[in-house]
């Protein structure tokens, strides 16, 4: 018995309009309404997903009477190519927002986002009416790959030394306890003052969960160890694995926290958080915030105005931390 020769393997790229007349009727398991949806009639989707069929070697689909269904050489595909459809969806989607306005893009770390970055966002919109993407990832990557669109500004945390060529010092880690004042003044009306790092043995410390090398030096036992306190253990431990959620605990009186100072400066100025023990429990820490300006960043107009602000921002930041803290009564 004769068998016809294998198919021989086709490597050329896809089409796109197959692919999409065929992820359309996939997801709708109806040509009729895949048809509408792409604004065709239902004989030239068919005739789509037939090329696309062609062109992969195997057949995707199958029709009878009780409708349409996948097969499993369709299902593969369709697994595929719903991501990918969906990210070309969104970047169509953001180049026609964007179109004709003024951008810039920062890439940061997600603590350094929520804590630094988007408080001081809407001055500079105020200010210069320039649109601004903000991508968030904790994943040290290249400054040129961090992410899809316009990126003018990369927001890094490392050790000195281990910065990019070229990059700019914006700021030097400082440590210190920091509490809300409603928990300061409870704690002071129950008995319980927190005014030595021995006092902590009556209330709740909240911890960095995260492993990352630079997590010992923002931990309670290296603040405490800095004390002569290092085998204290607090009434409680409260674990996050944010910096951002640990100040937001602390800022809503849950306990006491490690404050990355460049970071919450703004709470301290204005009352939201205080530091119990002065400016004599600050400790400082091997690493430093680093602003980095991509290869591939477009130097025009937009992007000097953010790089100006940002160091300028920076520049203000480094000025509030020279200054004591005010003593929690």
């Amino acid at each position: 018995m004769s068998t016809s020769p294998p198919s021989p393997l086709r490597h050329r790229a896809l089409s796109v309009g197959p692919v999409r007349a065929f992820e359309a009727v996939s997801r709708t398991l109806n040509f009729r309404l895949a048809a509408e949806e792409l604004h065709l009639t239902q004989s030239a989707v068919s005739r789509q997903v037939k090329a696309l069929e062609d062109e992969v070697g195997a057949r995707i689909l199958e029709r009878d009477t009780r409708g349409v269904r996948l097969t499993s050489a369709g299902l593969t595909l369709l697994q595929a190519l719903g991501p990918w459809l969906g990210r070309i969806d969104v970047a169509v989607r953001q180049i026609r927002l964007t179109a004709g306005r003024q951008v810039v893009g920062i890439a940061t770390f997600s603590s350094f986002a929520s804590l630094w970055l988007l408080p001081r966002l809407a001055r500079f919109q105020q200010r210069h009416g320039v649109d601004v993407r903000v991508l968030s990832r904790d994943q040290i990557v290249p400054a040129e790959t961090n992410g899809p669109g316009r990126v003018d500004a990369v927001i890094r945390y490392c050790r000195d030394g281990e910065q990019p060529e070229g990059a700019l010092r914006l700021f030097d880690e400082l440590l210190a306890p920091v509490a809300s004042p409603r928990l300061l003044a409870q704690a002071a009306r129950d008995g319980r003052p927190v005014r030595h790092a021995r006092d902590l043995a009556q209330h709740t410390c909240i911890e960095d969960l995260d492993l990352l090398p630079s997590t010992e030096h923002r931990s309670w036992f290296n603040w405490l160890g800095s004390q002569g306190e290092a085998n204290l253990q607090p009434r409680h431990w409260l674990y996050f694995n944010m910096a951002h959620q640990q100040i937001e605990a602390a800022a809503s009186a849950c306990g006491l926290a490690i404050g990355r100072l460049p970071l919450v400066a703004d709470r301290l100025k204005t009352g939201n958080l205080k530091e119990p023990f002065g400016s004599d429990a600050r400790v400082g820490a091997p690493y430093a915030y680093w602003l980095i300006v991509p290869s591939t960043a477009e130097r025009d107009a937009q992007h000097d105005l953010l790089i100006g602000w940002i160091r300028d921002e920076a520049a203000a930041t480094r000025r509030a931390l020279r200054r004591p803290p005010a003593i929690a009564a």
